[in-house]
């Protein structure tokens, strides 16, 4: 089993409060943290139903082991592209001790999506204890730290997204009406979805 965590979350989000309540044409400043809360639970619901990171983000990937994915493919994939870097990979030697890599034994792929952790041509993973979490990898994920990194597919679908929840606040339904979210948005995001498949 593996585990995935952010350690570190984006430090502003893919859509300013202004770009949002000009989108609902929302001039007075009283509901603005409420909008901002819309705003980052969108982007949250997009990153989910994408798969990947928008602004910049560190993650924590820890492993049992120095497994591979897939046995056609020897390397480690690294959940929620794109990928920016790897900060470090840390392990636990025969003897319980965590240990810092040497960069010198891995390279990191950042042009693929999702990236990946690869051995260096002749070199190999060191003898580890294995157990949960005995390997852990950190690295930076995201278009990068400013929303104007983030595809505009992905700044568009959240603004649909908070536009919906400002205007329908309690459930979805009203009598006999039923008010989902709108599908155009699900197109949006299709368009930067990515498959991680293992």
């Amino acid at each position: 089993m593996y585990g995935l965590a952010q350690t570190s979350g984006p430090a502003v989000e893919p859509v300013t409060l202004a770009e949002q309540k000009t989108h609902m044409r929302v001039s007075h400043s009283s509901e603005d943290l409420y909008i901002s809360a819309l705003i980052k639970a969108a982007r949250e619901w997009c990153e989910a139903a994408t798969g990947r990171q928008l602004i910049t983000a560190t993650w924590k990937l820890t492993l049992p082991s120095f497994v591979y994915t897939r046995p056609d493919r020897p390397h480690i994939l690294l959940p929620r592209p794109p990928l920016q870097s790897v900060s470090g990979v840390t392990y636990l030697d025969a003897d319980g001790v965590r240990q810092t890599l040497s960069s010198s034994v891995y390279q990191a792929h950042i042009d693929t999506l999702p990236g990946y952790v690869r051995l260096k041509y002749n070199q190999s993973w060191p003898t580890i204890r294995p157990e949960e979490g005995c390997v852990e990898i950190t690295y930076l994920a995201g278009y990068g730290a400013a929303s104007a990194s983030v595809p505009e597919c992905a700044r568009s679908a959240i603004m649909i997204v908070a536009a919906h929840l400002y205007e329908y606040r309690e459930a979805v339904t009203f009598g006999q009406q039923a008010f989902p979210i709108p599908s155009h948005y699900k197109d949006l995001i299709s368009t930067i979805a990515v498959s991680e498949a293992a």
